[in-house]
């Protein structure tokens, strides 16, 4: 079978099209379109910063790329007791004998990098 051919070589992963919300699957095609195989988290956690900055919220980056974002409660939710979700943010790279692509290049997802 080789390598998984994906509509994001062609320009937008047509999988994700009409799903709602629209903008979660927005924000999963973004972080879908870097490298973030294990050991190889910069370009993942920078582009959480990135979200975080253009959404006003505060984090805190670690060296070892590790993340925290904080989101403040919701209009009337301000003093409501806090909600914890985590993550991981690199992914295994897995892919055949077959398959040329070069997984920490960004070659995942199957997106070519830009």
């Amino acid at each position: 079978m080789g390598c998984v051919r994906t509509e994001k070589e062609e320009g937008s992963m047509a999988a994700l099209n009409g799903l709602k919300p629209e903008k979660v699957f927005e924000y999963f095609e973004k972080l879908c379109s870097v490298p973030h195989g294990s050991g190889n988290t910069k370009i993942i956690s920078d582009l959480c910063v990135g979200f975080a900055k253009e959404l006003g919220l505060r984090y805190r980056q670690e060296a070892c790329n590790n993340l925290i974002i904080w989101k403040d409660g919701s209009a009337g939710y301000e003093q409501s007791e806090p909600i914890i979700l985590q993550g991981h943010i690199d992914m295994v790279c897995a892919k055949t004998d077959e398959c040329a692509k070069d997984m920490a290049a960004g070659h995942h997802c199957g997106y070519p990098p830009q």
